[in-house]
């Protein structure tokens, strides 16, 4: 009896090329800027399609250290905030609802530095999102770069930042010139990173109870 031997090795072709889909990150693609938190949370939620669901943290600062931040690096609660160079006017306000004061001056002159990053994010999952409520902001406008593209809110009378980005995101750089503005509220959605090769494992044990099954029905 002659059998079809190559139809195993097609469905693993399909089956290998479908773990590669479900573990793979997600595409490169150019980040989404909002400036309506209702928009922002709904466009989060449309990315419900990918695995493990999503969550969403708030760093509200209310437990950073207070007081001027100094030039470098300050671990602020989920991540940290890194000053280019040494602004005395950026600072974290005390009392019940404790806030980010922010100087930017373009080249780090006066009291202002050039950029703010924000950076290491303690959440151990993917982030695909963040937003913040914002005050202040001046017709300079602030750009927010992240994964390389620069993002421009000039709108003075926003009150929301809201970033989505299909790839991840692993820091934020602030920038602008002769820049005040008050920053709050930061919210993170995160999706859980996918057990490795689970589903993948599953499919190569179906195929090769198939190609069992196969066997024994060309030897009978």
């Amino acid at each position: 009896m002659r059998t079809n031997t190559n139809r195993p090795a097609h469905g693993l072709g399909l089956l290998t090329a479908l773990a590669v889909l479900i573990l793979a990150p997600p595409a490169k693609a150019i980040p989404t800027a909002y400036t309506d938190m209702t928009q922002w949370e709904s466009a989060v939620s449309n990315l419900n399609y990918m695995p493990g669901g999503y969550l969403l943290l708030t760093e509200d600062f209310d437990t950073s250290p207070t007081g001027p931040l100094p030039a470098g690096t300050t671990d602020i609660g989920l991540f940290d905030m890194v000053l280019s160079g040494d602004g005395t006017l950026n600072s974290i306000s005390a009392g019940a609802d404790q806030m980010v004061n922010v100087r930017l001056v373009a080249g780090g002159s006066g009291t202002g530095v050039d950029h703010i990053d924000w950076n290491n994010f303690d959440v151990p999952r993917w982030i695909h999102g963040i937003g913040f409520t914002v005050s202040g902001l001046d017709s300079d406008g602030l750009t927010v770069s992240v994964n390389g593209s620069d993002l421009l809110f000039d709108d003075p009378t926003v009150g929301f930042v809201g970033i989505v980005d299909l790839t991840q995101i692993t820091s934020l750089t602030f920038t602008s010139a002769n820049q005040f503005f008050v920053l709050d509220d930061a919210k993170i959605a995160i999706r859980e990173v996918p057990e490795p090769a689970t589903l993948p494992l599953l499919a190569l044990g179906l195929l090769g109870l198939g190609v069992m099954r196969r066997r024994k029905a060309a030897v009978g």
